[in-house]
Parts: C-alpha cells; sequence; structure tokens
C-alpha cells in the first residue's frame, strides 16, 4: 500500500492559517450574541472542539481574544462604511445617527460588545485595557474625520463628547432598554448648539484687519 505522503511545510501553514480563520469567525458570532464571559472549555464545547484545540490554534486565551475582537471590529469597519456618510457633517447630526445605530439589530450587537471590552478594560482586566484603549484611539479618530467643524480647535473634544454620549447611552440601553428614548434630539441640539457657540467666540475673538493688514484697535471686532 503506497505511502500517503506528507503536506508540504507551506500547505500545511496554509491549512493552518485557514482553520484558525474559520474558528475566529465562528468565535467572532459567538461573542457578538453571548459577550465575553465565556471559558476556553465553554467555547471549545459550543464548538465541538476542545480546549487544547483551541490554545494550538490561537496560542494563549488572551490571543485568542484579540483575534475574536480584532475579526469583529473589521466586520463593523464594513458594516460602517454602508452608514457613513460620503460627507462631513455636523457633531450633533453624527451623534443622532450613531445613537439610531443602538436600534439597529444589525449595529446594537456590537455597540453591546464593545461597551464590554470597554468597562472590562477599566477594571484593568488583561488584555482588554490595552484592547478598549486602542478602540477608543480608532473610534475617536474615525469620529474626527466624519465631523464638520470650522476652526478645527475643538474637534477632538467634540469627537469625544460624541463618543462618551454613544457609550453612556449604549450602558443605559443594556441596563434599562428604552430609557434612552428622545436623548438623541436633545444631545444632538446641544451638541450643534455649542459648536455654534464656540464658532461664534472664534469670530468674535478675530482681529479685523484695515487697510495694510493692520488691525485697527478703534473697530467693532464684528460688523
Amino acid at each position: 500500500m503506497p505511502r500517503k505522503r506528507a503536506q508540504s511545510p507551506s500547505v500545511a501553514a496554509a491549512a493552518h492559517a485557514a482553520r484558525r480563520s474559520a474558528l475566529t469567525d465562528q468565535l467572532a458570532s459567538f461573542a457578538l450574541r453571548n459577550g465575553l464571559g465565556a471559558s476556553v472549555r465553554r467555547l471549545a464545547a459550543h464548538h465541538r472542539t476542545s480546549d487544547r484545540m483551541l490554545l494550538y490554534y490561537f496560542g494563549t486565551k488572551e490571543k485568542l481574544l484579540v483575534a475574536v475582537l480584532e475579526r469583529i471590529s473589521e466586520r463593523l469597519d464594513a458594516i460602517l462604511q454602508r452608514f457613513s456618510s460620503p460627507s462631513a457633517t455636523s457633531p450633533g447630526r453624527f451623534l443622532a445617527e450613531a445613537l439610531r445605530l443602538l436600534a439597529n439589530p444589525q449595529t446594537a450587537p456590537f455597540m453591546r460588545l464593545w461597551s464590554e471590552v470597554i468597562a472590562r478594560g477599566a477594571r484593568g482586566e488583561h488584555p482588554y485595557r490595552n484592547v478598549a484603549a486602542r478602540i477608543i484611539s480608532d473610534w475617536l479618530r474615525w469620529i474626527e474625520a466624519r465631523i464638520r467643524l470650522p476652526g478645527d480647535k475643538s474637534r477632538r473634544e467634540q469627537a469625544a463628547s460624541i463618543l462618551a454620549a454613544v457609550e453612556g447611552a449604549t450602558l443605559l440601553e443594556m441596563t434599562s432598554p428604552g430609557s434612552t428614548k428622545g436623548v438623541a434630539a436633545f444631545l444632538s441640539a446641544a451638541l450643534d448648539g455649542s459648536a455654534r457657540g464656540l464658532r461664534a467666540a472664534a469670530v468674535r475673538a478675530a482681529p479685523v484687519r484695515g487697510r495694510g493688514g493692520k488691525v485697527q484697535p478703534g473697530e467693532p471686532i464684528v460688523r
């Protein structure tokens, strides 16, 4: 009987990567449905494998968690690309759109899961602390790139305000569904009102140039 030929290292590595990717997808779907509290043993049992086999593909539980969260982030990025406006919008309108995602069955599981990651990170749990810090940084950059604000001095502060409002609303909805009804319109108006106030302050503070480009101290700041 002919001896079965062994796989080449490259073929074996490709098969290992494919199986690891498939497991990551399955674990990501499980986490979106059930949260992040499951043990490796429970995860293995649910996916009809052993905890040793999971660790064979991921190395440690921490590496498994990071891989799963990265896959969830990739899925959410793809979804948000479909929801995102191609042009920048006001901070208030952006916040209203972001809060509507809490009620969308396609995005709500992601919002709840990221709130869980951030809460665990705030308690200092490993590896959630580092993952949460990276998530917050990525979210702030993503929001900053999509809000329109004259005089960009407060762009980071506006982005942080939006993120804080979304995370707070997510936690409230997780604890008491329906408790944030109506807050989107109120917060949106408040945020755009503060942006208009900042813009007016910037106009008032700007010096008026007279002939020859010199500031005219006797002229009113706003005409």
